[in-house]
């Protein structure tokens, strides 16, 4: 199946409870664009790296600025990448080639930014999407 894969991580954070509160935030994030939270290759989530996919590239920028920005008024350092590719996506899992090229991709992005992949600048080329280079 095509879809925008996110993936989104806190960085190291001092305060007590940061993790769960990112992780919370984020979800309430995906939830508000239409996303999917899930996990990968059946192990559960866990630290500070969040899945999700989405139906479309716009929805899934749109998400990725949001959780980013919040983490940068909260006083947190996150990042995050995002894919569009092939995956194998089951009810509660996310598998296959797309889901490594996003872990990629994240793992390019600077502190405080997202990276977008070319197969999703593409896909979201022609939406109200504004996308930059650093």
């Amino acid at each position: 199946m095509l879809v925008t894969v996110m993936v989104a991580a806190l960085g190291p954070s001092r305060r007590n409870g940061a993790i769960g509160e990112f992780r919370e935030s984020a979800r309430a994030e995906i939830l508000r664009f239409r996303g999917r939270t899930l996990s990968e290759g059946g192990l559960s989530e866990a630290g500070s790296t969040i899945l999700a996919t989405f139906d479309g590239p716009a929805r899934a920028v749109r998400c990725v600025s949001a959780i980013v920005e919040a983490s940068r008024r909260r006083g947190w350092v996150a990042k995050a990448g995002l894919h569009t590719g092939e995956c194998d996506v089951h009810p509660e899992v996310l598998t296959g080639p797309g889901l490594d090229v996003a872990r990629r991709v994240a793992a390019e992005a600077r502190p405080l930014f997202a990276v977008v992949s070319p197969a999703t600048a593409v896909r979201a080329a022609g939406t109200v999407v504004r996308l930059t280079s650093p």
